[in-house]
C-alpha cells in the first residue's frame, strides 16, 4: 500500500536544491515539476527522505546519484 506523502515547501526548497545541484539550474523547476521528481524517485530512497527529511546529506546524495543517473 502506498503512502500519500505531502511535502511542505521547505522540503520542496530542500529538494530543489539537490537538483539545482544535480543539473545545475532552476530555470524552469518550478514546485510542481519539483514534485514530479519527487514522485519519480525510487520508494526506497522517498522512505529515507521521509525518515531524515530531506536536508539529510546521505538523502541529498541519493537523490543527487539518482538524478545523474536517471535524469529529471
Amino acid at each position: 500500500m502506498k503512502k500519500t506523502v505531502v511535502l511542505e515547501q521547505e522540503d520542496i526548497d530542500d529538494l530543489r536544491d539537490t537538483i539545482f545541484n544535480a543539473i545545475g539550474t532552476t530555470e524552469n523547476l518550478t514546485n510542481e515539476k519539483v514534485l514530479e521528481v519527487w514522485n519519480k524517485l525510487p520508494d526506497d530512497i522517498k522512505e529515507n527522505a521521509i525518515h531524515w527529511g530531506l536536508n539529510d546529506t546521505v538523502v541529498g546524495d541519493k537523490i543527487y546519484e539518482w538524478i545523474i543517473d536517471n535524469g529529471i
